[in-house]
């Protein structure tokens, strides 16, 4: 990975942590994006209860790395 990919990744996650991933989503993601998660295909529809949950994991510590 190059090191402008691996720093937008940082700055993506670490949007997430301080303003939420609402913030992260309207900053760094394209509106023509499609979300998909393993297990769950994909989540558009379900996008603020996955962005929620994803919130939680980060504020209980297991964090993406």
């Amino acid at each position: 990975m190059s090191k402008a990919n691996e720093q937008l990744i940082r700055d993506f996650m670490g949007c997430i942590s301080t303003q939420g991933f609402a913030a992260a989503i309207r900053k760094y993601v394209s509106p023509d994006v499609i979300w998909w998660w393993i297990g769950r295909g994909e989540v558009q529809d379900r996008l603020s209860a996955t962005g929620g949950k994803l919130e939680r994991i980060l504020e209980i510590g297991h964090g993406l790395r």
